[in-house]
Parts: structure tokens; sequence; C-alpha cells
């Protein structure tokens, strides 16, 4: 019995998800670096909304 075809095809699909996975690693630190800038970015309009709401204090 010859097993090299289906080593062969095991190969393949193995390279292809190996490639899907570099790439969904690759996507996910991607979508990571952007979740941590655009929380970044609510945090400082939050800032900026409560300095803008906040009673000014006059020290005259």
């Amino acid at each position: 019995m010859n097993l090299q075809p289906l080593l062969d095809a095991l190969g393949i699909q193995e390279n292809a998800a190996r490639a899907l996975a570099d790439d969904l690693r690759g996507r996910i630190t991607e979508l990571h670096n952007r979740r941590r800038e655009t929380e970044t970015h609510l945090e400082h309009l939050a800032i900026t909304r409560e300095t803008v709401l906040r009673p000014s204090l006059s020290y005259w």
C-alpha cells in the first residue's frame, strides 16, 4: 500500500493550516494594537470631557 499520496495531501493541508494560523496571528496582533490605541483615545476623550465640564476654579 502506497501511503505517499495520503502523506502528500496531509502535508498540503498542514502547510495551508500553518499559513492561515500565521496570518491570523498577525491580524490578531494588528487588531490588539488598534484596540489599545482606540482605548487610549477613549481615555483622552473622557479626560477632555471631564475637563470641559469641570466648574471653572478662579484663583484670583
